[in-house]
């Protein structure tokens, strides 16, 4: 059964390319426009996670940002707290 569970697990995985990615954001946006709303993906440059804006359309103001930007403040602050650490360790 486990066998089972893992071979579907990695056929999904398979099937989530760049542009499958990329489709579904344009497919997001689409719809956030019927609210007056853009949504764009960007990289956070300290972190390096993925962050999805929500952008009123008229004025260009972020609605909304996931993973807030104090969480990605925070995620920096520890990994430079833990690399800090290692290196004195070290």
């Amino acid at each position: 059964a486990a066998n089972k569970q893992n071979s579907k697990v990695k056929s999904q995985e398979e099937v989530v390319t760049p542009e499958v990615i990329e489709a579904a954001a344009e497919a997001a946006n689409r719809i956030a426009l019927a609210f007056g709303a853009n949504i764009k993906f960007e990289i956070d440059e300290e972190t390096h996670i993925e962050v999805l804006k929500v952008i009123d359309a008229d004025t260009g103001q972020v609605i909304k940002e996931m993973p807030p930007k104090a969480i990605l403040a925070m995620l920096d602050k520890l990994w430079e707290t833990i690399g800090v650490f290692i290196d004195e360790k070290a």
